[in-house]
């Protein structure tokens, strides 16, 4: 948060639950769950930045802390890492099963008033949304397109619409 705030960068943190956990204990027993955990942390680290940081919050709760990221960006992460984790079997022994994850992503600017717990209770507040709302998706605030565009100058912009051989609209 000291970071964001001196170099006006945004901060994402996005919250991750693993859905029907306490199912895949109770049925495979605590260790086939520690595997589960370990399945779900190696993939959060394949697709995460260097720069980022990845946690165990708590039981199946996961937080990752997403330096110099804006909203928008941060919950394409949140939907990239969601759709691998649907995607990527669960293989262990003699069982093969998909798990699934709900997310929640908020994000802190340098102007954010919050203190750090009431950013993390935030985000959470987004988690739950997700799993009150049919569990594998991902909750998170409004994004502000015009706050997304500006966080690009208008020469970056131009710069990025000729590399791609278009004029800016």
């Amino acid at each position: 948060m000291e970071r964001t705030r001196r170099l006006e960068e945004p901060t994402s943190l996005i919250m991750i639950d693993i859905d029907h956990f306490k199912k895949v204990n109770d049925t495979y027993g605590h260790e086939i769950g520690n595997q589960a955990l370990i399945h779900v942390a190696r993939l959060l680290c394949q697709t995460l930045r260097k720069l980022d940081i990845p946690c165990r919050y708590g039981g199946e709760e996961f937080a990752l802390i997403l330096p110099s990221t804006r909203l928008a960006p941060a919950v394409q992460v949140a939907e990239r890492i969601r759709m691998l984790i649907a995607k990527t079997p669960f293989l262990v022994d003699h069982l093969k099963t998909t798990l699934r994850v709900s997310l929640g992503v908020e994000c802190f600017t340098h102007i954010s008033t919050c203190s750090s717990s009431e950013l993390i209770k935030s985000a959470d507040n987004y988690l739950y949304q997700a799993k009150h709302t049919g569990r594998n998706c991902t909750c998170h605030p409004p994004i502000d397109l015009s706050a997304e565009k500006a966080a690009v100058s208008s020469k970056e912009r131009q710069d990025l619409f000729a590399a791609f051989g278009r004029k800016e609209q």
